[in-house]
């Protein structure tokens, strides 16, 4: 079979940050923050030593665009969906609109759809939790399995639409989910089981499970102040700061998006995924380089071909210096003449929806040539040292952070997405 060659022909967003693309593309280049104190209706959060965050409001509700022109009642079931599912349709809308292929011929049965998703719609199992214990069986919400199940988002998108090629796939790598749903989606084409595929994450944070869970494996920050709390690669970083959203992009085989003469954002050139199997939260060094290395070779780039990384960089004290070190390990002496920066900084960690909200930041970069800021970047730990039992191994944060927006001449990039439980995914994109 001929090699198919995958392109990305839409994108779309729905975060904190922005609820467009042009707007998102806007306020990464800004610099713009979406990380907020969290106070008044996150009340839930006053016993908490956890204070910042960067969450959706509470009264959010999926744009009435989405849904017109839908059955009233199929309208009202959507907007009773979970936080997380509402988001990543509408992202998904944005993306199939902005991609224009819903006119085609049969379409629908070549057309895929795999979401990253995180703690399956932590809301309303914390709430339908509460009102069984509380009042027993048959109280709180009837159909909360259907809206709790993993695939609630990915089963609700390609409901919508009638899409039929693969099995609408939720996949849960933690922190890589997003990343690993456009693989799946990057090898579907690949295989020719689909020559469109809706792929993405999702993540739905505001609930105080999820804060409290993140915060007893000591992951966020304790910095109360939000200019400051999210500072990847800084020498004062001192934990991650939650946020939710999803991304959406869609890829299509190339010679299927150049025959219908739709705009190609990017190629992705290739990827590729392994496993730590060692530390549930501990990054592994050798494994994390493995996986920039075998994702270059698939994508049959030079280590001196890559122009910009946008990094895992959750700001926590080990991710940092393990991925920088890492990318120095991989690329060799080239390693010092890209330009990185991290999009958590600004929008912090959406967790499974990380990988996809930061692959839009990556191809945004290829189309437009600005490197956005890294923000609360203001000393490089150039003094870091691992402790390994009696053994003191120096790995400095000392790469090209762009701690303010670069303009540059952007061809190839690469994005990292690393997550608990050593799941290492690395995605190889070029410029159209």
């Amino acid at each position: 079979m001929l090699e198919r060659r995958v392109v990305v022909t839409g994108l779309g967003v729905e975060c904190p940050l922005a609820g467009n693309l042009s707007d998102y593309e806007q306020r990464l280049n800004n610099g713009d923050s979406s990380i907020i104190e969290l106070r008044g209706e996150y009340r839930w959060l006053d016993n908490y030593p956890i204070h910042v965050g960067s969450l959706m409001p509470l009264d959010y509700q999926i744009p009435d665009n989405v849904l017109s022109g839908i059955d009233k009642k199929e309208a009202r079931r959507i907007r009773k969906m979970p936080l997380g599912v509402r988001m990543g349709l509408s992202a998904a809308d944005q993306a199939v609109r902005d991609s224009g292929f819903l006119d085609l011929p049969n379409i629908n049965e070549r057309t895929g759809v795999s979401m990253g998703v995180g703690f399956g719609n932590a809301g309303i199992m914390e709430s339908q939790s509460k009102a069984v214990v509380r009042h027993g069986m048959g109280a709180g919400d009837r159909f909360f399995m259907l809206k709790v199940i993993p695939n609630a988002a990915p089963g609700v998108i390609a409901g919508f639409y009638g899409f039929h090629s693969t099995d609408a796939s939720s996949i849960a790598s933690a922190c890589s989910s997003g990343s690993s749903a456009i693989k799946y989606g990057f090898e579907q084409i690949q295989l020719g089981n689909a020559d469109i595929m809706v792929c993405g994450g999702v993540m739905e944070s505001s609930t105080p499970v999820i804060f409290s869970g993140f915060n007893g494996v000591t992951a966020l920050s304790l910095n109360e102040d939000p200019e400051t709390a999210s500072r990847p690669f800084d020498r004062d970083r001192d934990g991650f700061v939650l946020g939710e959203g999803s991304g959406v992009i869609i890829l299509e085989e190339l010679e299927h998006a150049k025959k219908r003469g739709v705009r190609i954002y990017a190629h992705l050139l290739g990827c590729y995924a392994n496993n730590n199997a060692n530390h549930s939260t501990q990054p592994d060094l050798k494994y994390q380089t493995l996986a920039i290395k075998r994702a270059l070779s698939n994508a049959g780039v030079d280590p001196e071909d890559i122009d910009y990384i946008n990094c895992h960089g959750t700001s926590t004290r080990l991710n940092d210096p393990f991925e920088t070190q890492s990318i120095k390990d991989a690329l060799g002496e080239h390693a010092r003449e890209v330009l990185l920066n991290s999009t958590k900084s600004l929008i912090g960690h959406t967790i499974s929806g990380a990988g996809s909200l930061e692959t839009i930041a990556t191809i945004l970069t290829l189309n437009n040539g600005v490197v956005h800021p890294t923000r609360g970047l203001f000393n490089r730990d150039v003094d870091y040292v691992f402790e390994n039992g009696n053994t003191e191994i120096p790995m400095p944060c000392d790469l090209q952070y762009c701690n303010e927006a670069i303009k540059g001449q952007i061809e190839v990039a690469l994005k990292n997405s690393f997550g608990f439980y050593g799941s290492n995914v690395v995605l190889v994109l070029g410029k159209p």
